[in-house]
């Protein structure tokens, strides 16, 4: 009678995996054979490993919104306030002023906003995109600081001329103050304005062109999603929604790139 051909096992289990049989030694020298389910292993290993929460696509998993910036522009003027809202508060953190005529002035000013104040705060970064397909612009005051500042390019990857799909690149420098303050390691990313109408991202506006939807080209996970506010409120136009703790200087440069898309369209 020829021997039985020895059962291989494969790393990953399936349907079709025979029951795996290990065996114990005792210390009065017996063994003791113990059968397992290979279903069950699966369910161990689901569990000690965890699965990161990444939404890519049209398909968005359950995540939560880490900020919400209401955007809101008063009628008859160009200008965005940036709020900070929250269930219990709403604080404006940003004043974008924005210029559409005046030569050798930046399309966005972005300034941080000073509590109790009405005039805008220090600069906090610049965006030029006037009668421009990209836009290029820069995280820093280049008026006190112009060595300080860090220049990229947004850069419009849209078929013909549209604007629904815009691409930049971020380079996040490690600093002491504030090093522990985002959930992504430092680096250069990739990121990607797309336009959205997905249900997934909170759409409600479809008829809007205003829903957009930013993505870590590397990872694949959506790090924020612009929702554009329905005709009824006519001075808000839209929610950042943030879905990933970002440090200072990139949540900035996403605000920035997301309001100058917003005036962009705006002048249309």
């Amino acid at each position: 009678m020829a021997p039985k051909a020895p059962i291989s096992y494969s790393d990953s289990f399936t349907h079709d995996v025979p029951y795996r049989t290990t065996e114990k030694a005792h210390n009065n020298g017996t063994l003791t054979h113990h059968v397992t389910d290979p279903q069950d292993e699966l369910k161990d290993w689901d569990a000690a490993v965890p699965i990161p929460r990444v939404r890519t696509g049209a398909t968005l998993l359950n995540q939560p919104v880490v900020k919400t910036l209401v955007f809101r522009k008063k009628v008859f003027n160009s200008d965005i306030s940036i709020w900070h809202c929250t269930e219990s508060s709403e604080t404006l953190v940003y004043f974008a002023a924005c210029s559409e005529w005046k030569r050798n002035v930046p399309d966005i000013t972005l300034h941080s906003a000073i509590a109790g104040q009405d005039s805008p705060g220090p600069i906090l970064g610049v965006a030029h995109f006037r009668y421009a397909r990209n836009v290029k612009f820069g995280i820093g005051d280049a008026q006190k600081d112009p060595n300080s500042v860090q220049w990229e390019e947004m850069r419009n990857v849209s078929k013909m001329l549209t604007k629904s799909k815009y691409e930049w690149d971020f380079t996040e420098y490690p600093e002491w103050s504030d090093i522990d303050a985002g959930t992504h390691p430092p680096g250069t990313r990739r990121f990607r304005w797309q336009r959205t109408i997905s249900n997934e991202d909170g759409v409600e506006n479809k008829l809007s062109l205003r829903n957009y939807r930013l993505t870590d080209e590397e990872s694949g996970s959506v790090v924020a999603v612009f929702v554009a506010s329905t005709f009824r409120n006519l001075r808000k136009r839209g929610e950042l929604r943030l879905f990933e703790k970002l440090r200072p200087k990139v949540e900035v440069a996403v605000v920035l790139t997301c309001t100058s898309i917003a005036e962009k369209l705006n002048r249309d």
